[in-house]
């Protein structure tokens, strides 16, 4: 478990730390407060920071809505493709697309995807080689896998820093399932810490108390 003090400490080492905020898209409404308190809390309290995340329903749009009740330029958002859910993208906010990688970085993606998540590694090494080339559905679905890795990886030629710390909420059930397990799966490959709900939970309530 990470303390909030712990994450202070661990983010005021980087000079502008990238924090992941992320998870399920199956977002029970009464859940959604909470997440957008979290946003903003952190936004507040590491100023410096940058947050990342995907511009998806559910969990990304509450933190997101919470970062950009402070300030929207401190969100990076990253994109399967221009323009997903641009009604959605809080104005102000950084974007880059899976698209925008150039193919050197985009093979290294691929590997570390299939790292991450071995099943994925077949589909990523030939969307790293044939991009559009692919039929449309399997395109579709490596494009978004290959985005959360590209979260927390960066990428230099689309000024993505590699991420700090990862923040999720994830499936309870099942937080190792779907793109949110993935992310966390390549947060682990790559030795960047991750947060889940129990830890800012904690935080959240200590916040509440003055902490």
């Amino acid at each position: 478990m990470m303390r909030f003090e712990e994450f202070l400490a661990h983010t005021a080492k980087s000079r502008q730390p990238v924090i992941l905020l992320e998870g399920t898209r199956a977002l029970p409404a009464a859940e959604t407060p909470k997440l957008v308190e979290l946003g903003r809390m952190l936004a507040l309290r590491v100023p410096h920071a940058l947050f990342r995340s995907g511009n998806a329903p559910g969990s990304d749009q509450a933190f997101a809505d919470g970062v950009a009740s402070v300030s929207a330029g401190k969100l990076e958002i990253v994109l399967p493709y221009p323009e997903h859910r641009g009604s959605s993208m809080p104005p102000g906010a950084f974007s880059t697309a899976i698209s925008d990688v150039p193919d050197n970085a985009l093979r290294k993606l691929a590997e570390i995807t299939g790292r991450a998540t071995p099943h994925h590694m077949p589909l990523a090494r030939k969307y790293s080689l044939s991009r559009s080339r692919l039929p449309p559905k399997p395109a579709a679905i490596i494009r978004l896998i290959m985005r959360d890795t590209l979260k927390v990886v960066g990428d230099p030629a689309t000024d993505l820093a590699p991420a700090t710390i990862g923040i999720f909420r994830e499936n309870p059930e099942s937080p190792e399932v779907g793109g949110t397990g993935h992310t966390i799966r390549c947060c682990h490959e790559l030795g960047v810490p991750v947060v889940l709900s129990r830890d800012w939970c904690e935080w959240i309530s200590g916040h509440a108390e003055g902490d």
